[in-house]
């Protein structure tokens, strides 16, 4: 289940100042990145693309497709926090599961004891649990929309956190490089997301993966943050694409059975959208 937790909305960007992450784009797609203290102004980077900015001609080749797009556009930061690992969808689903097998096993009882009608009693009773919870699960699914994430934004999975900080373009390869911070919020020890996977998702829900991913599942100390760059096949338009983070190879688990839960059937997905939007005046 995806719920709201904890923001940070005093200005722009604020959030990830926290995690040392990007300021924006420049025009021509390039992470702006402000360093951790001074003025980001100050920056060798910065002074850069003031000149260029200025009228100082650019020598790179021009960019096509979805990379031109990231030209002249800005990459907005706000910086909340979502969890997709929900306690009370855990113990809903524990309790259910113990309701079905205790119903389940004391009809197996009354059977072994030829007492049919009771048996058949207690059978009907913990189907019909598993068939409502089935529903609830199936209808939570079915009514979930995608919650759409903006650079900064951190979507955990528990103590297990990601955020896209930026992304750029690389034209003369044609690749698309998506930067993501990592981060054990935990406080007693070092971890591991060992089913950590990233895809950019198209219009038509299309999974696309990295070239390599495994920057991802890194072991991380407690409170350690990395940053994991991630390269794409550039796709051609970047409408309608977004990056996903998502924990579980997709098939059965124990989050298939949470309801609300990401990895349950049906349900949408959070993740950020790569289309940059206006930078905020």
């Amino acid at each position: 289940m995806v719920t709201s937790g904890r923001a940070d909305r005093a200005g722009c960007c604020a959030a990830s100042r926290d995690w040392g992450g990007p300021i924006g784009l420049d025009l021509l797609g390039n992470t702006l990145r402000e360093p951790v203290s001074g003025d980001p102004r100050s920056s060798p980077r910065a002074a850069a693309i003031r000149g260029r900015h200025a009228g100082i001609p650019d020598a790179r080749p021009p960019q096509r497709g979805a990379l031109a797009e990231l030209r002249g556009r800005g990459i907005r930061c706000i910086g909340v926090t979502i969890q997709t690992v929900s306690l009370a969808a855990d113990l809903l689903m524990l309790l259910t599961a113990a309701i079905v097998v205790c119903l389940a096993g004391a009809a197996a009882v009354q059977a072994a004891r030829a007492r049919w009608a009771p048996s058949a009693r207690l059978a009907g009773a913990a189907g019909a649990v598993a068939v409502l919870y089935g529903a609830a699960l199936v209808g939570a699914g079915l009514s979930s929309r995608p919650q759409q994430l903006v650079p900064g934004d951190a979507k955990c999975f528990d103590d297990w956190c990601a955020a896209m900080v930026g992304v750029r373009g690389d034209a003369a390869a044609g690749r698309l490089l998506v930067d993501v911070r990592i981060q054990n919020r935990g406080r007693g020890r070092a971890m591991r997301s060992s089913l950590a996977r990233a895809y950019l998702e198209g219009l038509r829900h299309e999974e696309t993966a990295p070239e390599d991913g495994s920057g991802l599942r890194r072991l991380l100390q407690p409170g350690e943050r990395a940053e994991v760059e991630l390269v794409f096949a550039a796709p051609r338009s970047l409408r309608g694409v977004r990056l996903v983070v998502v924990e579980g190879t997709g098939g059965l688990g124990p989050g298939t059975f949470e309801v609300g839960g990401e990895s349950s059937p049906f349900h949408a997905r959070a993740g950020w959208p790569l289309e940059p939007q206006p930078a905020p005046t």
